[in-house]
């Protein structure tokens, strides 16, 4: 089957799988990780079949716990690319990526790997990133802020989640930009961040009523 062809099926498959899906891991968040990641391996000469599918498929398994999505992801992803009878070695490689893609598990070790790595971060790092924290935190009934910051990265690395939201930013996001692996993705990230910041400076004046006038 053709390469289109593929994407056309697996694009159906992962927004039946992830209908519903309120913690900003949704069909939506797959779209923008496989547009990031084909801006940036095009810049960087990464393979773009591997991407584009690995892109779609990185999060189909997560409506059942972020806890080993990646796993249960890259498993699923198998399947689905075998059933659309795809090329052995590209669904090795595909598989692979998936496995390599969590900021808590995964590792680098092929060009797909960092750039789809990228992709992940930077749709945490900006706008769209505040607006995926807070479903977040509906979803998970986490609190926005305690008035308490305890950055604990370790911790989190450990059990995938932070206090606050607000210390989230402190444990993980506002890390991400020395985390990238590319230099288009370095590029992106420096904008995207200093979103970010601003809005948690802005959101702790107010938290403290400080941005009266």
């Amino acid at each position: 089957m053709k390469q289109i062809d593929i994407v056309k099926e697996i694009k159906k498959e992962v927004k039946k799988k992830l209908e519903g899906e309120s913690t900003g891991h949704n069909h939506w968040h797959c779209f923008r990780v496989v547009k990031l990641a084909l801006k940036i391996g095009r810049k960087e000469n990464a393979d773009l079949k591997v991407l584009e599918l690995a892109g779609w498929l990185h999060d189909i398994a997560v409506k059942k716990g972020r806890k080993n999505h990646e796993i249960r992801s890259s498993i699923q992803a198998e399947k689905i690319l075998n059933k659309l009878k795809t090329n052995p070695e590209l669904i090795k490689r595909v598989v692979k990526c998936i496995k390599n893609h969590r900021f808590t598990t995964g590792k680098t070790e092929t060009l797909e790997d960092k750039v789809l790595r990228d992709a992940d971060k930077l749709d945490v790092m900006g706008a769209l990133g505040v607006a995926r924290l807070f479903a977040f935190a509906g979803h998970y009934k986490k609190p926005f802020h305690d008035g308490k910051i305890h950055a604990n990265t370790k911790k989190y690395i450990k059990t995938g989640y932070s206090r606050t939201i607000i210390e989230h930013y402190y444990d993980k996001i506002f890390l991400l930009p020395k985390l990238l692996n590319t230099k288009t993705g370095k590029q992106i990230g420096r904008n995207r961040i200093k979103f970010a910041q601003k809005f948690v400076k802005q959101f702790l004046r107010e938290w403290e009523v400080k941005d009266l006038p």
